[in-house]
């Protein structure tokens, strides 16, 4: 019996459609009304459409929701969150010539987290070896926690309007540690 879409019924029992997964070659059985199926799995999916093949695609570069600027560099020893690197990491070990060591630390000398300039990048053999810099330098340490010009009364509307830490750090340029210091003192 031919119906307007071709030779099979509404009622067809043909059985699974048999397509090749354009991301691994596998071999996988889609029902016949899901005949648009490219991926065996989510898995392949996901990586197909990751990074560059992604529709959302905008570049090799992002921002963090700390300010840092992360890259995109899969095949990176040590990246994080999926295929990323900070920018301020690479562009360190670009200067050495070498792979920086997990433990390793590169400090912005300014304090400005996206400005990765080699000459305003500081590198510390540890964790411990950057926060005693840190801390000991006291012009560091009153640019980033003392700020006369903001207190308590100014931070209140943006806290009725119920905004985190972390975004009205962003509007008065400061960490999110100066924001919660003046709200509890």
């Amino acid at each position: 019996m031919k119906t307007q879409h071709g030779s099979h019924t509404s009622n067809w029992k043909g059985g699974n459609i048999i397509k090749i997964c354009k991301n691994c070659g596998r071999k996988f059985a889609v029902e016949h009304n899901k005949t648009k199926a490219k991926y065996c799995s989510r898995k392949c999916c996901s990586i197909k459409n990751s990074g560059i093949n992604n529709h959302n695609w905008i570049g090799r570069k992002h921002k963090n929701i700390e300010g840092y600027i992360l890259c995109y560099a899969p095949d990176h020893p040590h990246c994080v969150n999926e295929r990323y690197v900070f920018e301020h990491r690479l562009i360190m070990e670009k200067h050495l010539g070498r792979y920086l060591k997990p433990k390793e630390r590169v400090h912005h000398i300014n304090g400005i987290k996206d400005d990765n300039r080699i000459k305003n990048l500081k590198l510390f053999a540890n964790d411990s070896k950057h926060k005693y810099y840190e801390w000991s330098d006291k012009e560091y340490r009153q640019k980033r926690f003392s700020r006369p010009d903001i207190n308590k009364k100014d931070i209140i509307p943006y806290i009725n309007k119920k905004m985190s830490y972390v975004k009205i750090a962003k509007i008065f340029k400061v960490s999110r540690k100066v924001i919660s210091h003046r709200m509890h003192c």
